[in-house]
């Protein structure tokens, strides 16, 4: 259902867009700068986690 209702209102959707006939959009879009320290560690986090607790439910199991 909300997959549903959440296509509907993708498809429906218009932007609102007040311009000014002397606005010039811009060409390109900066994303702003990458820093990869915060990801590596969220993800070596991630990692050490999904392998405690197999070695928890192999010790489990066993």
């Amino acid at each position: 259902m909300e997959i549903l209702s959440g296509l509907l209102l993708t498809m429906f959707y218009t932007p609102s867009m007040s311009l000014k006939n002397d606005t010039v959009l811009p060409s390109q879009v900066e994303f702003g700068s990458i820093n990869i320290f915060p990801s590596l560690i969220i993800s070596l986090l991630a990692l050490a986690i999904a392998f405690g607790t197999t070695k928890l439910f192999k010790k489990v199991v066993s």
